[in-house]
């Protein structure tokens, strides 16, 4: 409920002026608003309040006094219904006289008093009957009117002042009624249930105010409830807010239908991340977040992102059955596709498990004598991130050496083919398999290569990829200027001003573009979010180059670092979209990696090199 608040609405005169339209009575109306505005000019959400209702009172003073003119202006002038009306009952009087006097005269034996008497009562019973069906239709300004006109021609006549005071009180009910009709649909109920109660208790069967009051008296409690929900949202008691709004929704479906359904969904979505994060590792943990993912599907059907978390949360829940029953195929294969969507599932639980299953599979490999199948496993435990795979490391090369064939002693004898040949170099695995780290470019070594590391700036590393790495890495690059569903591609070009702006073109047809961007300084550098909302990009308009965020619809745009000189160039989003990482030569001079917040904030050196490292990208 939209409450008064300010000093203004304590102030007599307010509630004078509320009671004054509950009464109809507008002239008062409109001066104690006059006051009250004149009195607290430049207050707060006064004007707001206040002008509406003085408004509302001069328009009804107007219409009122207009109408009073009319009917005078319509006796003295214009034949209106009521005056041919009168024009019509005088003629028949002026006849019933002249026939009446002509009788007399004939016969002399009628009363002329007495025929007066009855001309008069056939024109107060026109006029009473007109009345009548004048208020009976709901124009009780035009039958009290009517009426007044009775008694004031005929004084003694009760009937027609009991019509009146009846007429006018259907009046002020009517009148009451559209004001708490109105304030019901300004969700304003507190107000409507005392005009309902009045209304009630003048008439307690007067159309559908009891209904109504019942309404106001819902509202009351539904816009407390919608306050405590807010409250508790805001503070993070997800289920406490989810609780409030579930009662809204049932009791009153149509209070803010879609707004209520809108923070149903984010209470839910909320309560099964808290649920992963308070039980990692635990099925149970994952089986109360997929109903709670579940009911967030319930008022967002087709939500991508809660979709995606209800199907990681099965396949965790199927990956722990499966581990328990030493199903290990099935379990690294649900394991490694939540490793893939997130590499720190669950507070990186899902990646431990993950690599504690292939280094059970690897050793059970090796004693069935599957040494190749067990170095594939045990290599695949070491590139995972989160876990310490050091052992999976150190068993890798092992094995990889009992692979290799002990020479036999022989008499030497010379031959051709024992001129050195180059020994064949082992495949690397792909750039793109280091899923959930961050490569980037360094020249710590005093050459330029490619490193590796974890998102906490832990295990940095060459990549040993140094000889075919560059084409790898741009690839992934150019996949980040792609949207996550394939279908549209940021590139830069020179904008309406004529310097280099962000613009996005659907793939299947590249005459669908637009230019996304509009600033003064050059933009470059622009990356998709994870979740195909966001695109970070880099740009010169407050004079250095900063790193920006702006929506994939051309809204929401904010700059997130800030410098007088220094750079940030080169965003690159978390696999799950609360991160940016960058890389800046702010304090130390040097090129190094940073990491911030998806909102800008917390910004820290994750490398802290002493050479410089540039160009990371997080890999998804």
């Amino acid at each position: 409920m939209a409450q008064a608040a300010g000093s203004w609405a304590d102030d007599p005169l307010y509630r004078d002026g509320l009671e004054a339209l509950q009464l109809g009575q507008w002239s008062r109306a409109e001066e104690a608003f006059a006051k009250l505005l004149a009195q607290h000019q430049g207050e707060p959400g006064a004007a707001g309040a206040l002008e509406p209702l003085l408004e509302n009172a001069r328009l009804r003073r107007s219409l009122e006094e207009r109408y009073a003119r009319k009917v005078a202006r319509g006796r003295r002038w214009r034949l209106s219904k009521r005056a041919v009306l009168w024009a019509l009952i005088v003629l028949v009087a002026a006849v019933a006289a002249f026939l009446f006097f002509a009788s007399w005269r004939a016969e002399g034996t009628s009363d002329p008093a007495a025929s007066a008497a009855a001309t008069a009562r056939a024109q107060r019973a026109e006029l009473l009957k007109q009345a009548q069906a004048e208020v009976a239709a709901g124009r009780y300004v035009e039958g009290i009117a009517l009426l007044q006109e009775i008694v004031e021609r005929f004084p003694a006549d009760a009937e027609a002042q009991q019509l009146l005071a009846w007429a006018r009180e259907r009046w002020e009910l009517a009148e009451h009624y559209a004001n708490a009709s109105a304030l019901l649909g300004q969700e304003r109920w507190a107000e409507a249930i005392p005009v309902l109660e009045l209304i009630l208790q003048r008439d307690p069967a007067y159309r559908d105010a009891s209904a109504l009051l019942e309404k106001a008296q819902q509202g009351v409690a539904t816009g407390d409830s919608w306050a405590r929900a807010k409250q508790a949202m805001s503070a993070g008691r997800w289920e406490e807010a989810a609780g409030e709004l579930e009662l809204i929704q049932k009791s009153y479906p149509q209070f803010r239908r879609e707004e209520v359904s809108s923070l149903l969904y984010e209470c839910y979505l909320n309560l099964g991340l808290a649920a992963l994060d308070t039980a990692p590792g635990d099925a149970a943990g994952a089986q109360r977040a997929l109903e709670w993912f579940n009911k967030a599907l319930t008022q967002r059907p087709g939500d991508s992102r809660a979709g995606t978390e209800r199907m990681l949360a099965q396949m965790f829940v199927k990956a722990v059955d499966a581990l328990q029953s030493s199903r290990l195929d099935q379990a690294i294969s649900l394991l490694q596709s939540i490793y893939d969507t997130r590499f720190n599932y669950m507070a990186g639980m899902a990646a431990q498990m993950l690599y504690d299953a292939y280094m059970a599979r690897a050793a059970a490999r090796v004693a069935a004598g599957e040494i190749e199948k067990a170095v594939a496993d045990y290599a695949a435990a070491e590139r995972l991130t989160g876990p310490d795979t050091s052992e999976a490391s150190r068993q890798r090369l092992a094995y990889t050496m009992s692979l290799t064939p002990t020479p036999t002693a022989t008499p030497f004898k010379w031959s051709p083919s024992l001129l050195p040949t180059a020994t064949p170099e082992p495949t690397p695995p792909p750039l793109s398999s280091f899923k959930g780290q961050i490569a980037f470019w360094t020249d710590r070594e005093g050459v330029q290569q490619l490193y590796l590391m974890n998102p906490d700036g832990t295990n940095q590393r060459p990549a040993n990829l140094s000889r075919w790495g560059r084409s790898e890495f741009e690839q992934l690059r150019k996949q980040e200027m792609i949207s996550p569903d394939g279908r549209w591609q940021l590139y830069v070009a020179a904008g309406n001003n004529r310097i280099a702006q962000i613009w996005i073109m659907e793939i299947a047809i590249p005459a669908n573009n637009r230019q996304l961007t509009s600033l003064d300084g050059v933009c470059y550098d622009a990356v998709w979010s994870p979740d195909g909302y966001h695109i970070a990009f880099v740009s010169e308009h407050t004079g250095s180059d900063d790193i920006w965020v702006i929506g994939a619809d051309g809204q929401g745009l904010r700059q997130l670092t800030r410098n007088s000189w220094e750079w940030e160039k080169h965003p690159s989003w978390s696999p799950d979209g609360w991160y940016i990482v960058y890389w800046s030569n702010i304090d130390t001079g040097r090129q190094q990696i940073w990491i911030m917040n998806a909102d800008g904030t917390n910004q820290r050196n994750l490398s802290n090199s002493p050479g410089n490292d540039w160009d990371p990208i997080w890999i998804k």
